[in-house]
Formats: C-alpha cells, structure tokens, sequence
C-alpha cells in the first residue's frame, strides 16, 4: 500500500472489496482503465492521472466508490465515472 513513485495529479483509487465488488466495481475499474488508457499501478503519460485498485475505502453502503486525491465519489456508473474523468480533465 506504499506509494514506490509519484502519483498523478489525480490519484484515483477503486475501492475492490466485496461490497463494490458486488455493485459494480469491476465495471468502474474497467472504465478507468478504457478512458485512460493504464492499468492498475500506472500513471498516465502526462502524469495527470494514476490509477490503483485498493481494498475497502469504508464506503461498502454506497458502493462501487472510488478515491480521487481525498475525496470521495460514490455509487458510481461507468457513466459517471467517465463523467468525472472528463470533468477532471478539464481542471
């Protein structure tokens, strides 16, 4: 769980627990990995975005959720979870 290099700008962290595994977190990890174009452990090449799968995030009642920096975002689509990387994008 220690961090060997420096993250991106935008760390994002899905929770891959059983609670969100259960609602969809595999659909959320897979968008990630889609919209990005990185794999679990990798920051993009800009260095905007890095992405990790971590176990519980302590948000099994509104999962899949997911960590970006320290905040959190929760009962995530792969809508919304393209939404948000757009949204990102753009700051």
């Amino acid at each position: 769980m220690y961090q060997k290099q420096k993250p991106g700008k935008y760390h994002l962290q899905v929770c891959q627990t059983i609670s969100c595994l259960l609602n969809g977190s595999e659909e959320i990890k897979k968008t990630v990995q889609a919209k990005l174009d990185i794999q679990n452990g990798e920051t993009t090449k800009d260095g905007q975005f890095s992405y990790q799968t971590v176990e519980c995030l302590a948000s099994c009642h509104t999962g899949p959720c997911m960590q970006v920096n320290d905040d959190y975002h929760e009962n995530l689509t792969p809508e919304s979870t393209e939404k948000l990387i757009e949204e990102l994008k753009k700051k």
